[in-house]
């Protein structure tokens, strides 16, 4: 079977982007990510909207068990961690608990322990043979900072 978790964004800063996740209909928590750039600028670039698989891989910076997006187009090492600001995002989705809208700042996800419970809910799909699927959406009406232009999202089958 496959499952669908949704990344509703927020529209973003120049700096940085927040946004919701929802882990197969349920609020699961914040995310903070790279802004919306029309040209990819490495490391400081959101990945475009659009539907990833996840799974879990063994990295060297996060260890085993990190949870990434498969197949992003014109992007390597997606993952989702923990962290505090858009400097530990390198292009990555940070999850948390709590957000600053006026720092750009998100917390919880090692403290409260926000980015184990979201590894537990993709486990437990796993463990299920369920497959898993990250919808991300632009905030409507969204534009990227560099360009100004609509950030559409692509179709999401």
């Amino acid at each position: 079977m496959e499952i669908e978790w949704t990344l509703q964004r927020r529209p973003s800063s120049t700096t940085w982007m927040f946004g919701d996740l929802d882990c197969a209909g349920a609020y699961s928590c914040r995310t903070l990510e790279d802004e919306l750039r029309e040209v990819k600028l490495d490391k400081e670039t959101a990945i475009p909207a659009g539907r990833y698989e996840l799974e879990f891989v063994d990295s060297p910076r996060f260890g085993p068990e990190t949870i990434a997006l498969l197949d992003v187009a014109g992007f390597t090492n997606i993952l989702i961690h923990s962290g505090n600001t858009e400097t530990d995002t390198a292009g990555c989705i940070i999850v948390g608990d709590k957000i600053d809208e006026l720092t750009g700042q998100i917390s919880g996800g090692a403290a409260r322990k926000v980015l184990d419970r979201v590894k537990r809910e993709l486990e437990a799909a796993i463990e299920n043979d369920d497959r898993v699927f990250l919808v991300i959406r632009n905030a409507p009406g969204d534009r990227f900072v560099d360009s100004g232009r609509l950030a559409e999202a692509k179709e999401i089958a």
